[in-house]
């Protein structure tokens, strides 16, 4: 431990407990510590198994809908599969524009600058987007507007782990004006309302596929361009469809996070049991049969 000389730990106390109930106390907690930390692991794969339905549930939905006896018809896109009839299935640069952000580092020579708070890849999280820490990065005057942020953007990322790879959020206009980095790309859609299918859609089985067979690979690191990201296959469902399967993901969605908090909240109690139980059973505060 940082800090922890050997004066400060040569005055640690210790209880002086005769070797027999110190043999109880140690097969009680053997016994005790095994169970919680059983508990524990239940509920740590319970949170797993619902993030995995979750994930399941919501890349079948973006493919196949919500009426599963519907036709199907091959899409002639291997990532998607087949598709409802009804549906359709588009290109993302024919339903906006993939934009690039600001090069960090670049060399500004004597022109007008001005310092503006952008967006790095750890801004951009799955389905949202983190405000928490925000940096800001000096830009010349006459190329701001370019990266400017505009609401309904839906953020992209070019890189980094795998499960980062072509991550998506909406952009809400939390921040005016806001930038991008150049490793987050920002897509302008000719329809402001397709912002959160096409978002949604980033986070499917069928999206990371298709991103991570086009990805250029590094150790423990994953790169998209910008060409790539254009070329991404988007399932079409009609607009009627299409808003009542975002209503039937942010339902599922909901519940399943709701789920996910209780078992990691009872974990957490777990845990803090496990560590008040050692603390009892060790100080004699706990009456242990002979």
């Amino acid at each position: 431990m940082e800090n922890l000389s050997e004066a400060i730990l040569a005055r640690l106390p210790i209880p002086d407990i005769p070797t027999a109930q110190q043999e109880r106390i140690a097969n009680f907690l053997d016994d005790k510590t095994a169970r919680i930390d059983a508990l524990i692991a239940e509920k740590e794969q319970l949170v797993e198994r619902l993030k995995e339905y979750q994930y399941s549930y919501s890349s079948n939905l973006m493919t196949r809908g919500l009426d599963f006896q519907a036709e199907l018809v091959e899409s002639s896109f291997p990532e998607i599969g087949n598709i409802p009839k009804s549906w359709t299935v588009k290109r993302l640069k024919f339903l906006g524009e993939v934009r690039s952000g600001v090069a960090k580092g670049k060399d500004l020579g004597e022109r007008d600058t001005v310092t503006l708070p952008y967006l790095r890849v750890a801004n951009v999280q799955d389905g949202y987007v983190d405000l928490t820490e925000v940096y800001d990065i000096e830009v010349a005057a006459s190329e701001a507007p370019r990266y400017f942020l505009h609401k309904n953007d839906v953020l992209m990322n070019e890189g980094g782990d795998n499960d980062k790879l072509g991550r998506g959020a909406v952009w809400r206009g939390q921040i005016e004006p806001c930038i991008h980095q150049n490793h987050v790309f920002a897509v302008r859609l000719e329809d402001p309302g397709l912002a959160e299918w096409v978002s949604c859609f980033t986070s499917t089985a069928a999206a990371r596929a298709y991103f991570y067979l086009r990805s250029k690979q590094s150790t423990n690191l994953a790169s998209i361009n910008q060409s790539n990201v254009r070329e991404l296959p988007i399932p079409m469902p009609p607009a009627n469809e299409r808003k009542a399967l975002l209503a039937e993901l942010q339902r599922s969605s909901m519940a399943t996070s709701m789920l996910i908090e209780h078992a990691v909240e009872h974990i957490a109690r777990l845990r803090e049991y496990r560590s008040s139980l050692i603390s009892a059973a060790v100080t004699s505060q706990l009456e242990l049969q002979q």
